[in-house]
């Protein structure tokens, strides 16, 4: 199937009807045709993985692969297939969805990155910083910290940095 970059990043949203919660889908950089989605649905938690073919603004997928989160609740029959198709405009992703189970519905999703520079709340010397950091260990244990090599850039991990946003891959 064919792919695009148009895809690329982690999607987040809604999906409605049969079924209902909330998703994330998230789409590799360098794997823009195969994606993995994740389900918050109250009757059964679930992700998939995703192939997926854009053409112009038209996203067309099928979901293969289910895996219950938790325990399976022996009155759900998760789908063997599924399929959507959506319309693609912006960082906004709506359509439609169906299973071979017979459960349907919409999907609504908007794309969400982290990405944004912002300049920082406090600027500090190392030495400062470091007994705040201490000082902050002791009072609330366990915390960690982290930070970039230069304080206007985001904040995100080396996985994100390099164009990854599938977790199940």
């Amino acid at each position: 199937m064919m792919g695009s970059n148009k895809l690329f990043g982690q999607w987040i949203g809604q999906i409605s009807g049969t079924n209902f919660g909330y998703l994330i889908l998230n789409v590799d950089l360098d794997r823009p045709n195969l994606a993995s989605v994740h389900v918050d649905d109250p009757q059964q938690p679930f992700s998939a993985m995703v192939d997926i073919m854009v053409k112009d603004k038209t996203v067309e997928g099928t979901l293969t692969g289910f895996f219950p989160h938790g325990q399976l609740d022996k009155k759900v029959h998760l789908p063997q297939v599924a399929k959507f198709s959506g319309n693609l405009q912006d960082n906004h992703l709506n359509g439609t969805w169906g299973t071979d189970v017979k459960t349907e519905g919409q999907f609504e999703l908007e794309r969400y990155e982290a990405f944004i520079k912002n300049p920082p709340d406090h600027v500090m010397k190392w030495g400062d910083f470091r007994n705040w950091a201490l000082d902050e260990c002791h009072k609330k244990k366990p915390l960690i910290f982290r930070g970039q090599d230069s304080s206007e850039g985001p904040l995100v991990t080396f996985f994100h940095r390099t164009g990854r946003r599938n977790l199940l891959r």
